[in-house]
């Protein structure tokens, strides 16, 4: 999917309308639009970008526990954030 500013604002609907069932799931940490990541690089394809503390492989988790592979055609890109320290 090429960017341009139809679909950043097609995903970011979509995004804006899964969002909060997404972050029900357990370990999601944030939701955004973004670009996907492949071997820890960016892509030039728009996704929506689910942040979780601590990723795991499909083949760890049962069928229900799974974040999907995409909603409404949109890819959905699960990123490792680690442990988030607040500073201030």
């Amino acid at each position: 999917m090429q960017k341009t500013k139809n679909q950043i604002k097609r995903v970011r609907a979509i995004k804006a309308r899964y969002e909060n069932r997404l972050l029900a799931w357990p370990g999601v940490m944030s939701v955004g639009v973004g670009l996907c990541r492949r071997d820890d690089a960016p892509t030039d394809e728009i996704c929506i970008v689910v942040t979780v503390r601590n990723k795991r492989t499909v083949d760890n988790l049962s069928r229900d526990k799974a974040l999907p592979e995409q909603i409404e055609g949109v890819p959905v890109d699960v990123q490792e954030s680690g442990d988030i320290v607040a500073w201030g």
